[in-house]
C-alpha cells in the first residue's frame, strides 16, 4: 500500500513537472519571438487600412494581455526600430512595447494618456493629441532624460500592471 502511494505521488509530481516545464518552454519561445521581431514591426493597429497591424504586430497581439510583462521589461530598450514616425521619430523597441501594451488595454483599464500627464506634466494638460505628448516625454530632450523617463515609465506601469493583476485574480 506504501508503495502504492509513493507511485501515485510519483507519477503526480512527474506530471506537474512536465505540464510546468512546457509551459516555460512555450513561455519562453514566445518571449524570444517577441524579442527578436518588436524591432521589425513596421505599421500598428489602425481603425482604417490595418485594423491588426502588420503581421508580427497581429500575431504578437493576438497572445493577449499575457504578455504585458515581457512587453513591460521592454519599455527601457533603446535598441533602433524599423518604425518611423512621420518621417522624423525613428521607434525605440521600448516604444514599439509601449504601443503593444495601449493596444491590449482599454483606456478604462490602462488610462495610458492620464498616466502620462499625471506622472510627467502635471502643470500641462494642453497636449492636443496623444503622440505630441508622448514624443515631448521620450524623445524631446536629451538622451539622458529620455531614458530616465522610460525608465519611469517602465515603473510606473510595472506597478499599474500589478493592480490590474491582483484585481484580475480577485474577480476570479
Amino acid at each position: 500500500m506504501l508503495n502504492k502511494n509513493k507511485v501515485q505521488l510519483s507519477i503526480f509530481l512527474l506530471s506537474i513537472f512536465t505540464i510546468v516545464s512546457c509551459s516555460i518552454y512555450k513561455t519562453n519561445r514566445l518571449n524570444k519571438y517577441i524579442d527578436e521581431n518588436l524591432k521589425n514591426i513596421t505599421i500598428f493597429p489602425d481603425d482604417y487600412l490595418h485594423p491588426k497591424g502588420d503581421i508580427i504586430c497581429e500575431r504578437i497581439l493576438n497572445k493577449g494581455t499575457d504578455i504585458t510583462p515581457f512587453l513591460i521589461s521592454k519599455i527601457d530598450d533603446t535598441t533602433n526600430s524599423n518604425y518611423i514616425y512621420a518621417g522624423s521619430f525613428r521607434y525605440k523597441v521600448g516604444d514599439i512595447a509601449f504601443f503593444l501594451i495601449d493596444n491590449l488595454y482599454s483606456d478604462k483599464e490602462l488610462p495610458i494618456r492620464k498616466m502620462l500627464e499625471d506622472k510627467f506634466y502635471k502643470e500641462r494638460t494642453d497636449f492636443p493629441f496623444f503622440l505630441t505628448l508622448y514624443h515631448e516625454i521620450f524623445f524631446l530632450n536629451s538622451e539622458k532624460q529620455n531614458f530616465k523617463n522610460r525608465k519611469r515609465l517602465k515603473k510606473i506601469l510595472n506597478k499599474r500592471y500589478q493592480q490590474i493583476y491582483k484585481k484580475s485574480k480577485n474577480d476570479i
